[in-house]
């Protein structure tokens, strides 16, 4: 299944493993903020991620698999982990795990969100052990929430339907 995407608005596809709720960056605009479900634990657990492309030419870019990083997010920092980057024509898409924990939880993250803004944004920073400028061309962007309360519950039924249908 997979929605037809618009502009700042949440939308759902999934594949074999994943439902995936998801809406596209506006300072990168293929940079998605994703939240995952997967039917094989029941759509019990979310994960919200997200890309940063980037054309750095750091010898070490390709590596950086399971490296931490810090964010700043609403006057705070968090301590998020970089689990991947691969090529991309010409340039490199870094996948970044932000939070991971029960879809319950997840909702009411994205239920105080909404009440508190319309968006959702944050920025990669320098620390000692990760230098942003080295990696990252656009360390911060920022994501509509519009629909998002609608996109995470359809995603759920979905992903609850797929899984009663897959593990009868």
């Amino acid at each position: 299944m997979e929605e037809e995407r618009k502009e700042d608005r949440w939308t759902i596809e999934s594949d074999e493993i994943f439902v995936i709720s998801s809406v596209n960056g506006n300072n990168s605009h293929g940079d998605r903020l994703r939240v995952f479900l997967s039917p094989s634990d029941d759509c019990e657990y979310a994960l919200l991620a997200t890309t940063f492309h980037t054309t750095s030419k750091a010898p070490d870019l390709p590596y950086l698999k399971d490296v931490p990083v810090t964010i700043e997010l609403y006057g705070g920092q968090l301590g998020v982990m970089i689990d991947f980057v691969h090529p991309l024509v010409g340039s490199h898409v870094a996948w970044v795990s932000i939070w991971q924990g029960q879809t319950t939880d997840m909702k009411e993250v994205f239920t105080v969100m909404n009440e508190e803004t319309d968006e959702f944004e944050f920025e990669v920073v320098s620390t000692e052990n990760f230098q942003v400028e080295r990696y990252l061309d656009l360390p911060a962007n920022r994501w509509s929430l519009d629909g998002s309360m609608e996109s995470l519950e359809k995603a759920e039924f979905l992903c609850k339907r797929i899984a009663a249908d897959t593990f009868l």
